[in-house]
């Protein structure tokens, strides 16, 4: 089984660790924005047949 080891600059894990607090409020907009783009990712590789 493969083991890998990741380490993070302690700045950027305290940033993280500090959106713990604002999950109700970053959550929704993520998913939002996140969807904003598959949605038109989806679009532009839609292809039409009429």
């Amino acid at each position: 089984m493969a083991k890998v080891n990741v380490k993070m600059p302690e700045d950027f894990l305290l940033k993280v660790s500090r959106l713990a607090d604002q999950t109700d409020v970053i959550v929704p907009k993520v998913l939002e924005v996140g969807g904003a783009v598959v949605l038109e990712r989806s679009r532009s590789k839609a292809i039409c047949a009429w």
